[in-house]
């Protein structure tokens, strides 16, 4: 999986000139994510935010990605941040949040960055960084 420059695809903005629903949603995530590596404010609700598909800020998010699989026809996933006091078996015991089904990633080796990828639900997350 790799990165997409936002030039490289049509407009995907509703207004058909922009990509204003992408910027947006960049830019919450920025700083939701920011006040969540403050770890004063807010914390359980941004690290919610960040890691629970159904959040405001993942249906956002979401939507841009099947914005951006409809005008350029590649599958496009969202990333589920993982941030929990499991063991790595528990962890590795996740299913997919949105459809329940295995998502952990059969052939993960130490190189791989997404652990769990849900192909139905166009959702990737990585193991725990809480170990």
């Amino acid at each position: 999986m790799s990165q997409i420059p936002l030039y490289k695809i049509p407009y995907t903005h509703h207004d058909g000139q922009s990509y204003n629903d992408i910027n947006f949603w960049e830019d919450n995530y920025q700083q939701i994510e920011g006040l969540w590596y403050n770890s004063v404010v807010g914390e359980r609700w941004t690290q919610s935010q960040l890691q629970n598909h159904d959040s405001d800020l993942s249906k956002q998010g979401r939507d841009c990605c099947r914005k951006i699989e409809e005008v350029t026809g590649v599958p496009t996933y969202y990333f589920l941040f993982n941030y929990r006091a499991w063991g790595q078996k528990k962890d590795k015991e996740r299913k997919c949040p949105n459809c329940g089904q295995n998502w952990l990633s059969q052939d993960l080796t130490l190189n791989d960055h997404f652990a769990f990828k849900c192909d139905d639900c166009r959702l990737v997350s990585e193991l725990s960084s809480n170990k």
